[in-house]
């Protein structure tokens, strides 16, 4: 471990360049080194890396590595607030990698459901809530996907972002019209036209 820290030290210190080109190589001296704080945030930049070159197998595996660190971390506040940003990410990945309505996607939104909750983080709970009622949507769970959405909608209503109420509004309209509600689906996306004209 002893080693591990000097050479992740030593790279860190002295050869920025390859912390920034191969954060996976920081990643795993700070994993081996018993250090998961630091091992997360370099797990987490390797699985930005990937991502940023659709290396989605790779960053995966990164994402995986980065979640079993922050388990290592002490329970409270901080640690949910890494693993909530962590699943937001693996939600998006897995989305690239295996398809919106892949069972990954619904675990990773439904843990960040509970921790963005936790965390009283409701920007995050937003994000997520439009996760989940994609996720389900695809899934053809509409009358599930419907409350998630109502729920959206509910939560943007009270925000200042006109965006964020179309969105939540536009993903009502469309279960409306999925589940064969047409008028109303109808006078929704009518609404979302008018508003987004303005």
């Amino acid at each position: 471990r002893r080693c591990h820290r000097t050479v992740a030290r030593v790279i860190s210190e002295h050869f920025p360049g390859l912390a920034a080109s191969q954060p996976e190589v920081l990643a795993r001296h700070c994993t081996a080194a018993a250090m998961p704080e630091a091992a997360a945030q370099y797990w987490e930049n390797a699985a930005r890396l990937a991502i940023s070159r659709s290396a989605q197998v790779e960053a995966s595996h990164h994402l995986d590595a980065a979640l079993v660190q922050v388990a290592a971390l002490p329970a409270g506040l901080a640690r949910d607030r890494i693993e909530l940003r962590l699943l937001l990410l693996k939600a998006g990945q897995s989305i690239a990698l295996h398809g919106y309505d892949a069972d990954q996607v619904g675990e990773a939104y439904q843990r960040a459901e509970a921790l963005s909750r936790q965390c009283g983080d409701q920007r995050a709970l937003l994000r997520v809530q439009f996760g989940l009622e994609g996720y389900l949507f695809m899934r053809g769970e509409f009358e599930r996907a419907h409350a998630v959405a109502a729920d959206a909608a509910e939560l943007v209503h009270k925000s200042a972002d006109p965006m964020r109420r179309l969105q939540a509004d536009w993903a009502v309209a469309n279960l409306l019209f999925h589940q064969g509600a047409l008028p109303a689906a109808v006078d929704r996306m009518d609404s979302c036209l008018s508003a987004y004209a303005r």
